[in-house]
């Protein structure tokens, strides 16, 4: 429950720091502001741009150091495979990646787990839209004045500009208004102010204050304020607001027995897909399926995961949250079972092609059943995919007596995926 709160938060957090610091360096006066020289729009541009590529390492860095585990074991990392593979590698990649994939990965596995997804939405948009927005509503100390102008885009369309004036205390407000009239053009039609919690949030913003150093130390200085009035702001227009409309929806359909419905589902697919793998893992073993690496590796990370025990543990609890995260590890393994299926045909195949001369074919409905069957084989040897009607066939002309391998393994597996893929 933890990592899911701090996943909405730190997401919001940092995209908010690094967009409003880049936007900031780039559109307002600040950096003029801290180091008193007129920088070209290039060059402002260029150190935003530097801003957000560092805002993606970090983005890229915090969800790899929280997701790490999860994103392993969804994706098979083998821990003794080729270089490209080892964990650190696998690390460094996700960090470095422009394509974002652990924050995709923890947008599935959050998805999973949320049990108010519009509710989410809604908050998380209402905290986004105003993101280039300044300032804290209700909770401030300081106070940044700025003058409005009236003019329309390029569509024609009203636009009101704000031109970032001084940052002070929030009981000197009329003074410093009444100083930026004096300083103001003649096309300021207006001067407002919004409120601060921390002066140097302010001065990132791009609003300047006479009683504060400029210099690349005092830049500095200021950012992990700015920081700070940002996880403020995320707490204060997300976080708690989702929280209180969530607790109100959980009453509503405890009363309404809506969540006894949606814990009935999760507790049911939960049982059914455990007996799945349960069920493809007596298959793997009955037929020494497990040779190969990838199924060796899979199942020995299943029977590490105690996935039984776990899910008896949440059911006797009926905690839908943490039988929802067990429920997305427990889909990371759905691949055993296409593996599995595609092993058993492979040594299928190779054990009938290696022993087809010692066969007594027979069926009661061919009448030459050693030329079907021979026919079957040809075929099988020069298909690729979906031999496993094929296979069976050929399978069950053979005496079960004279093969180990049952067709009725086979079914029992294409019946567990699609049991697996049946939704409830």
């Amino acid at each position: 429950m933890t990592k899911y709160f701090i996943s909405r938060v730190l997401l919001l957090f940092i995209a908010s720091f690094f967009i409003g610091w880049a936007f900031n360096a780039w559109q307002s006066e600040q950096l003029h502001n801290f180091f008193d020289i007129d920088f070209w729009s290039t060059f402002k541009m260029f150190v935003a741009s530097i801003i957000l590529v560092i805002g993606a390492l970090v983005l890229n860095l915090t969800f790899t150091q929280l997701y790490w585990k999860e994103y392993r074991l969804d994706n098979f990392i083998v821990e003794n495979d080729e270089v490209k593979n080892k964990p650190s590698a696998i690390f460094c990649k996700l960090v470095f990646d422009y394509r974002f994939s652990i924050i995709l990965f923890a947008f599935k596995y959050e998805k999973h787990r949320e049990k108010y997804p519009v509710l989410l939405c809604v908050f998380a948009f209402l905290f986004t839209y105003p993101t280039f927005f300044k300032g804290i509503p209700f909770v401030n100390n300081y106070c940044a004045i700025y003058g409005t102008v009236e003019g329309e885009g390029r569509n024609g369309e009203p636009l009101t500009l704000e031109i970032p004036g001084i940052v002070v205390p929030k009981n000197e407000v009329k003074q410093g208004e009444n100083e930026m009239w004096e300083e103001m053009n003649d096309y300021v039609e207006d001067i407002d102010n919004k409120g601060y919690v921390f002066l140097q949030a302010a001065l990132i913003d791009g609003f300047k204050s006479y009683q504060y150093n400029d210099g690349i130390v005092s830049y500095i200085g200021c950012l992990p304020y700015y920081a700070l009035e940002k996880l403020i702001r995320v707490l204060m227009l997300f976080l708690f607001p989702f929280v209180i409309g969530t607790i109100v929806i959980e009453r509503i359909n405890v009363k309404n027995g809506k969540n006894e419905e949606k814990w009935k589902t999760a507790k049911d697919e939960l049982i059914r897909k455990n007996s799945a793998l349960k069920d493809t893992k007596e298959i793997i073993q009955k037929y020494q399926l497990d040779k190969s690496t990838r199924i060796h590796n899979t199942l020995m990370s299943f029977e590490k995961g105690l996935f039984e025990s776990k899910a008896a543990i949440i059911i006797s609890k009926k905690n839908w949250f943490d039988a929802q995260t067990l429920l997305f590890a427990i889909n990371s393994f759905y691949t055993l079972i296409p593996w599995s299926e595609s092993a058993l045909d492979e040594k299928t195949f190779d054990i009938i092609k290696n022993n087809f001369d010692k066969y007594h074919f027979s069926s009661s409905y061919q009448n030459n059943p050693l030329e079907k069957a021979k026919e079957y084989l040809a075929s099988l040897e020069k298909e690729k995919w979906f031999r496993e009607s094929t296979l069976r066939c050929l399978l069950d002309l053979i005496p079960k007596i004279e093969i180990e391998i049952d067709s009725i393994d086979f079914q029992k597996l294409e019946r567990i995926k699609k049991d697996w893929n049946t939704k409830i």
